[in-house]
């Protein structure tokens, strides 16, 4: 087989099997039925195999079309975690800038950026110490992700 399966039908097939009626999963998926059927045609084409048993009560799967449902879970399976580790690879080379005052930084932002490096070991953290409000100007002015205070009293000026 040369051309690989569309994602998307195979999608229609997994959702076939979860709902047991073509038309059904073309409707929780938001494909016209007509567009459902051809599409369920031309994989069969492809395969070389009857997927759908039709008849004028409805389509349901074939014992063959029941095999490829689950093939067709394992791949888009996959492809989720291939989507989910690439998003992970963008992301392994981002930055937090964080701005605690002084208490905060020196009492409980140890133990939380710890934890940050465990779970994420390669996201860079900068912080800044100082007070409320350099740390509300660097919020405001995009220098700074994240912020903590320690003060019941927010200084006046602009919301970050």
């Amino acid at each position: 087989m040369t051309n690989w399966p569309c994602l998307r039908v195979l999608e229609l097939v997994a959702e076939i099997q979860e709902r047991s009626s073509l038309s059904e999963a073309a409707r929780s998926l938001s494909i016209p039925q007509p567009t459902a059927s051809k599409s369920i045609a031309k994989l069969e084409r492809q395969l070389g195999l009857q997927l759908l048993q039709r008849s004028t009560t409805g389509s349901r799967l074939t014992p063959d079309g029941e095999r490829v449902a689950g093939w067709a879970r394992d791949i888009l399976t996959a492809g989720a975690q291939l989507s989910f580790g690439a998003e992970s690879l963008r992301k392994r080379n981002r930055r937090l800038s964080l701005a605690a005052t002084e208490k905060i930084a020196i009492h409980l932002l140890p133990e939380w950026l710890r934890a940050v490096r465990e779970s994420q070991p390669t996201l860079q953290c900068d912080l800044e110490v100082g007070n409320a409000a350099s740390i509300l100007d660097g919020l405001r002015h995009g220098t700074r992700s994240l912020g903590f205070l320690d003060s019941h009293e927010i200084p006046r000026g602009p919301s970050p």
